[in-house]
């Protein structure tokens, strides 16, 4: 068989076959995620870690190095906000005799107004506590425990790799061609657009059976099924797995979840911690929709992109924004009273109705009409 079509037919080997053997390869997303997990889940991958990095099997990039340094302050400023946001919903009560005046008349013992006192002693508590977690989270800016326990492993990256400028050539190449993991699904970033190919080009480098451990399932990395939120990941894409097999000379790799390599390589894995990975990789998403303009007037931009940075949807912590729902969506003047949507991932907690009135408080441009809700799919497959 013709050496240069031997690729198309190459059948992998299961993750549970090299699951013991292969160079483990963790993605950015994959460490940050730690700032999400319970203590138990954050000892048991710390010890995984450990394991594969005794046995020289642990392998992470630099560009992840690289990235997880600029984000990490992005995941402790998204868990303060969370707390604010959470400290700002604590509402005091109305006062029970201001809501019931004949409340001293069937309170004979005063029983629901000591009740209320001592809920006014424990909410009181709470907030205060809840000011000293945030005053507590801002110390791992400088005293980060996340960080410390990950030390060992970034230490062992090997920093010496391709130049930067011979990588960003290849990049340019790769994306204006749309080869995998370039295919156009980080087009619309403004700075690291390229680290998917960074990432890729180290795990090109080890000419060793692969597990690429990431929580990212976009489109440049897997196959879908289904239509628009409801599609889910069922497969890496056979370009990868085909280009790494003629690198490698023959070799496997496999991409899983965190959550699934977790459960491979160690069977005997608690289930509290694989119950608490599948909900660390599920991005619960709120839609923000039907918003229409109320400035006097029209706004104008040179892409979608820029629109959306212009959009201030209050003090809340968002991953994701996009604009939808409109057929000239990237035209370059939005019309004043012009009906559009907003489609936004944020964090689950928050009631829809407060967030609802803190856009309205906030955005001066553009009037929230309605707010709906729907949880997203887990990452795992």
């Amino acid at each position: 068989m013709s050496g240069s079509i031997e690729k198309f037919f190459f059948k992998p080997k299961p993750i549970e076959e090299i699951v013991n053997t292969a160079k483990v390869v963790f993605d950015t997303n994959a460490l940050l995620s730690a700032y999400q997990w319970k203590d138990v889940v954050f000892h048991e991958v710390l010890e995984a870690l450990s394991k594969l990095s005794g046995a020289n099997r642990l392998k992470i990039p630099p560009q992840v190095f690289k990235e997880f340094i600029h984000q990490r302050p992005l995941k402790i400023t998204e868990a303060i906000e969370k707390i604010e946001l959470l400290l700002t919903s604590i509402q005091k009560p109305q006062k029970l005799e201001s809501v019931l005046p004949l409340l001293g008349l069937i309170d004979k013992e005063n029983t629901y107004v000591e009740s209320e006192k001592s809920y006014a002693v424990s909410r009181d508590k709470y907030k205060e506590d809840l000011k000293q977690l945030i005053i507590d989270l801002k110390k791992l800016f400088n005293d980060d425990i996340v960080l410390d326990s990950l030390r060992p492993f970034f230490e062992e990256i090997n920093f010496e790799m391709n130049s930067e400028e011979a990588l960003m050539r290849l990049a340019e190449e790769r994306a204006k061609a749309k080869r995998p993991p370039l295919t156009g699904g980080d087009g619309g970033k403004t700075e690291n657009k390229y680290g998917d190919f960074f990432v890729w080009n180290y795990i090109l480098s080890l000419k060793e059976d692969v597990i690429f451990v990431t929580t990212d399932f976009k489109e440049d990395w897997f196959y879908k099924s289904g239509a628009g939120k409801e599609k889910k990941p069922i497969s890496p894409r056979r370009e990868l797995i085909e280009e790494f097999y003629d690198v490698s000379q023959g070799k496997t790799i496999c991409i899983a979840s965190l959550q699934d390599f977790m459960r491979i390589f160690n069977p005997d894995l608690a289930q509290e911690v694989v119950d608490s990975l599948s909900e660390s990789q599920i991005r619960p998403i709120l839609q923000v929709h039907v918003l229409w303009c109320k400035a006097l007037n029209n706004i104008e931009v040179d892409n979608m992109f820029e629109f959306i940075d212009k959009v201030d949807l209050g003090d809340v912590s968002i991953i994701n924004k996009m604009m939808s729902g409109r057929k000239d969506a990237f035209d370059d003047i939005i019309e004043t009273d012009e009906k559009f949507e907003i489609i936004i991932e944020i964090d689950k907690e928050i009631d829809p109705r407060y967030l609802l009135r803190r856009f309205n408080d906030r955005n001066p441009l553009f009037y929230v009409s309605s707010i709906s809700y729907e949880r997203s799919f887990s990452n795992g497959f």
